[in-house]
């Protein structure tokens, strides 16, 4: 049977023909079902049109008849389903242009930083880690800030008041050294003689000594200490600071016996774990930081001292018997104790003398120590391991 043109044309734009004859001349599209006809008389004309689908759609309906004939059925639409440039993938939240889930497994919160990290049991984390100079950054409102101390402890020595010595006490003059000359400035002194204060010395003289020098000694004597106090301590510290920041609420995400990790705080970089004491570093976290919670301060100054009183000066009298062969009898000569004095001249043999001593005056103690001593060293130490 021939297919009139029109038919065959219509065939082609629907994509198939279940029939088309001369008299009846209805398209009915594969996969979809239609309605309306028109018939007309044999110098009318026929007209059909089909709704054109969308991608992956569907589409109904038949042409309007011609001029002369019936009623056509009305025009089909074509209802199709949004093709692959209409979508878009839509986040965890729902929107185009999502974040993160808040997940380790999610890639992009790996691509922001997320990581899985092992926890060990009987120690503190896993979290990131600070160690610098200077005060720990905050961690941020995702994270719990552990502050661990530090290590390299350091402290300035401490500013000291000087030591300083007071007027000696207890010393005394308890001896005196005579010697005899023949001339007036004592310039050529003959043999001396020492002898304690209040007791009977022995002078040898040579003939015709007119002239007698003597001198008293303060000896002994100490001074009372002073200064040597701590006038400043600066405060001690670390040379590097460290701090852990561990996740205020574990995402989800890693596999069993891990641990996921957000996005590091600003300055945090390492992943650590740590425990107070000085142990092994566990599996996983090879990498060991000694590190102390606090400092042990032991600086000071030392202790100050007073040396030994010196330079006190004597004043006193010397009983001069003459040569009275040493016996310190009779009625003798008093002189000042010190300058070069005439006495009665003596010839040769012994003169005896006795030496009376005041109370000694002035002197001084050498005062030393007061240093700034001592140091700053770590207390509880703590280890802290990385990956």
């Amino acid at each position: 049977m021939r297919v009139p043109f029109a038919c065959f044309a219509a065939t082609l734009l629907a994509g198939a023909m279940t029939s088309c004859s001369p008299t009846h001349r209805t398209l009915v599209p594969a996969g979809s079902s239609a309605s309306g006809s028109g018939t007309t008389s044999a110098s009318s004309t026929s007209a059909s049109s089909s709704g054109s689908s969308g991608s992956n759609g569907s589409s109904s309906g038949s042409g309007a008849g011609g001029s002369d004939g019936g009623a056509g059925g009305s025009g089909g639409s074509g209802v199709g389903d949004a093709g692959p440039d209409a979508s878009h993938d839509a986040g965890p939240d729902g929107s185009d242009d999502a974040g993160c889930s808040d997940s380790c497994s999610d890639p992009k919160c790996v691509s922001q930083g997320y990581a899985c990290a092992p926890a060990v049991t009987g120690w503190t984390g896993p979290g990131y880690l600070y160690a610098a100079a200077g005060t720990p950054p905050a961690c941020g409102a995702a994270w719990v800030m552990k502050p661990l101390g530090g290590y390299d402890p350091e402290g300035a020595p401490a500013t000291c008041t000087a030591c300083s010595c007071g007027t000696p006490l207890g010393h005394a003059c308890p001896e005196a050294t005579v010697e005899a000359s023949t001339t007036s400035t004592c310039p050529l002194l003959q043999v001396p003689t020492t002898a304690p204060v209040g007791a009977c010395g022995v002078l040898t003289v040579l003939g015709n000594s007119g002239y007698l020098k003597s001198t008293l000694t303060a000896t002994g004597g100490t001074c009372a200490v002073d200064g040597g106090a701590v006038s400043n301590l600066p405060a001690p510290g670390f040379a590097e600071n460290v701090a852990l920041c561990t996740s205020a609420a574990a995402p989800t995400g890693c596999s069993g016996g891990e641990r996921c990790l957000p996005t590091p705080p600003s300055g945090y970089q390492k992943i650590c774990v740590y425990q107070s004491g000085t142990v092994l570093c566990p599996g996983g976290y090879p990498n060991v930081i000694a590190a102390y919670e606090t400092i042990s301060d032991g600086r000071g100054c030392d202790r100050c001292t007073c040396g030994a009183a010196a330079g006190g000066s004597c004043t006193g009298k010397i009983e001069y018997f003459g040569a009275d062969n040493g016996l310190c009898a009779g009625l003798p000569s008093i002189v000042a104790a010190g300058a070069c004095v005439a006495v009665p001249p003596a010839t040769i043999g012994k003169a005896g003398f006795i030496a009376m001593a005041d109370a000694p005056t002035g002197g001084s103690c050498t005062p030393a120590g007061g240093g700034p001593d001592g140091g700053v060293t770590g207390a509880s130490p703590i280890t802290i391991c990385c990956q």
